[in-house]
């Protein structure tokens, strides 16, 4: 697996983690076009995209740290085709190197469904392993799902 650190995202890469998106998280949160994931992309500030690709070529799993609110976020997508080789872990430790601060939001509702149908498992423990901290306090809700707010700072795992 090659590990590729890009500041910008071409229209092919844009699409391929879209796809894996779309597959991989809820589709409560689907980007059903390409415009949808490049207008929620342009709404987040001095963004750093990781991306891990195989043998093939194939976008295998995407990390990327944003500001929003003037603070230093992320997301994390690991195609399940990859997950468990300890991928997730070497993106988040890369990024905890890079930063003194992460904050993300991780899916708080149980039984949301994928596009396959199977149900979406919460990530919540693989990031308390990582030494994030719930905020329990901090929700964002809306109709369909309930997310909750995680946060690490260095010094304080």
């Amino acid at each position: 697996m090659q590990f590729k650190t890009k500041a910008q995202l071409s229209h092919q890469e844009k699409e391929a983690i879209r796809l894996l998106w779309n597959v991989e998280y809820p589709v409560v949160i689907a980007h059903k076009t390409p415009a949808s994931f490049d207008a929620y992309l342009a709404a987040l500030e001095d963004q750093n995209h990781v991306l891990v690709i195989d043998e093939n070529q194939v976008i295998q799993a995407w990390f990327f740290d944003f500001v929003r609110n003037n603070q230093r976020n992320f997301a994390m997508i690991v195609s399940r085709q990859v997950q468990g080789r300890g991928l997730g872990r070497k993106l988040i430790n890369q990024a905890q190197t890079r930063h003194s601060n992460l904050n993300g939001w991780v899916v708080k509702t149980n039984g949301l469904l994928r596009v396959d149908g199977s149900e979406y498992p919460n990530p919540k423990d693989f990031y308390l392993k990582c030494g994030f901290t719930v905020l329990e306090d901090q929700i964002w809700k809306t109709e369909a799902f309930e997310t909750v707010k995680i946060h690490w700072a260095s010094g304080h795992q």
